[in-house]
């Protein structure tokens, strides 16, 4: 009774990088979600700058439109703030695990 033990020709396929590659995708889309939240944020706070000096200027007379972009301003705001929370979360939890 003989066994034959082959070669083992194909070592790389046993450790395939797509999964490393679909990692990598997920943190790239994750930094671009997070700099997009970022980026919306900075652009409502500057239109919101922009319409209280208009208001305070007399260039622009109403008041609705300068309490509506103060209220995106404050939703983007609390919004990007809930995404930084949610990811402090999710890198404490991350960092109590046990290997």
């Amino acid at each position: 009774m003989s066994l034959s033990i082959e070669s083992v020709s194909n070592f790389g396929q046993l450790f395939d990088n797509s999964s490393t590659q679909k990692v990598m995708e997920q943190e790239n889309s994750f930094a671009n979600i997070l700099s997009d939240s970022i980026n919306e944020t900075k652009q409502a706070e500057a239109v919101d700058d922009a319409s209280n000096i208009d208001l305070m200027s007399g260039t622009e007379d109403s008041l609705q439109s300068a309490m509506i972009d103060a209220q995106k301003a404050e939703l983007t705001l609390q919004l990007t703030v809930q995404i930084r929370n949610k990811i402090l979360d999710s890198y404490n939890e991350i960092m109590s695990m046990q290997v």
